[in-house]
C-alpha cells in the first residue's frame, strides 16, 4: 500500500531518474504546490486552489490567483495601449506587443525587450 510517505519520496526519484540537480530538494511538497499552480492557472479563482492545497486561510492560496499567468494577462489586457495591442501567453510569461510607434516605455527593470 501507498502511504503519505511512498507518494512524498516520488517527486525526488523522478529527479534521480531525470538526473535533476540535488534530487533531495525535490519533495512531497512540490506536488502540493503544482497541483495549487495549475488549478489557479485554470480554474482563476480561490474556492478550488484551497481545496486543492488543504489550506483554510485564504491567505496562501491567494499567492497562487495572483502569481498565475492568467491573473497577470488579465491585469495587463487593462493598460490601455495608444494603438492595436496583443498580449498572449508565453511559457516564460505574458507578452505584450502594440504597433503604435513612439510608445514609451520608463522606470522599469529586468525587462527583456525583443
Amino acid at each position: 500500500p501507498a502511504g503519505m510517505h511512498t507518494i512524498g519520496g516520488v517527486p525526488r526519484k523522478v529527479a534521480e531518474f531525470l538526473g535533476l540537480d540535488h534530487p533531495e530538494k525535490y519533495t512531497g511538497h512540490c506536488l502540493r504546490r503544482s497541483g495549487a499552480s495549475m488549478v489557479a492557472e485554470s480554474a482563476g479563482n480561490l474556492l478550488p486552489v484551497k481545496q486543492i492545497g488543504g489550506w483554510k486561510s485564504s491567505r496562501v492560496a491567494e499567492r497562487y490567483i495572483e502569481a498565475s499567468v492568467k491573473s497577470k494577462m488579465a491585469v495587463a489586457a487593462m493598460i490601455p495601449l495608444a494603438g492595436p495591442s496583443n498580449i498572449h501567453s508565453t511559457p516564460n510569461g505574458a507578452v505584450a506587443s502594440s504597433s503604435t510607434a513612439g510608445l514609451m516605455i520608463s522606470g522599469n527593470s529586468n525587462c527583456t525587450i525583443e
